[in-house]
């Protein structure tokens, strides 16, 4: 065997190094989480799409806000309880805020969630004293 002379190969440390790595990862699979088993879950105004509804911190970690301790108590599940109460306190229902006032929509076991009742003015139902347009 014949000894490799290390001072003419090429080091593999900063971008080159981290090119490499990133080439031999597979591709990350975003998933939404929880938003997608509320109605219009992807469409609650924020500044990161989408929000973390159930959470204090926006990003979607830490202590549950009252809707995620609420969603967390209906087993992570759209249920007509869930959707009837008003988690902040504000007034309206969670239904009323994220667009299912009468409380039909229903995630299907396969395929793409149904459109909710109403698709805009959706609020958040969370955040106690904000007002939102079209409820």
């Amino acid at each position: 065997a014949r000894a490799v002379d290390s001072a003419k190969m090429p080091a593999l440390t900063g971008p080159f190094f981290a090119l490499v790595i990133g080439l031999a990862l597979p591709p990350a699979i975003a998933r939404p989480g929880y938003v997608g088993r509320i109605p219009n879950g992807n469409k609650v105004p924020g500044h990161r799409k989408p929000m973390a509804v159930g959470h204090v911190n926006a990003e979607g970690h830490g202590d549950r806000n009252a809707f995620g301790q609420d969603f967390q108590e209906a087993k992570f599940r759209w249920t007509r309880e869930l959707c009837m109460k008003d988690s902040d306190g504000d007034g309206r229902s969670n239904g009323e805020e994220l667009g299912d006032p009468d409380c039909t929509w229903r995630l299907p076991k396969t395929g793409k969630p149904p459109l909710p009742k109403r698709t805009t003015g959706i609020a958040w139902p969370f955040e106690k004293g904000i007002t939102h347009p079209g409820i």
